[in-house]
């Protein structure tokens, strides 16, 4: 990565562990895409519901050569977490799918590209 993985905690305190799990995974994705220009990565505990607890969100950002791709759960439908841990490892594990289909696409794109003559990039 080019730039540092950025991480910030919302509603809660800052957490040596889920940080340390994030670097982590944050280097996993970046070994998986060597293209991966930059990490961020959020971490939120809404506010308590009186019936269902707390549910952890987590979003990651991350820039590549062109353009940016996100993976969390934005939408209010979506799997939740109680526990933070599981929560982080659920949203690394949308962004590498993500990251896939980008490199994908992009391997496609770079195909056609020579194959008609163009170089791409």
């Amino acid at each position: 990565m080019n730039r540092p993985l950025q991480i910030t905690f919302r509603n809660m305190a800052a957490s040596t562990t889920l940080e340390d799990e994030v670097r982590r995974r944050a280097t996993e994705l970046s070994e998986h895409c060597p293209r991966l220009m930059s990490c961020r990565v959020v971490i939120e505990a809404p506010h308590r519901h009186q019936r269902k607890g707390r549910h952890f969100h987590v979003r990651v950002d991350v820039t590549v050569a062109d353009g940016e791709l996100t993976a969390g759960h934005d939408k209010p439908d979506q799997v939740r977490h109680e526990d933070a841990h599981l929560a982080v490892t659920d949203a690394f594990r949308a962004m590498k799918r993500e990251l896939s289909r980008w490199s994908e696409r992009r391997h496609q794109h770079d195909g056609a590209s020579l194959r008609d003559g163009v170089q791409g990039g």
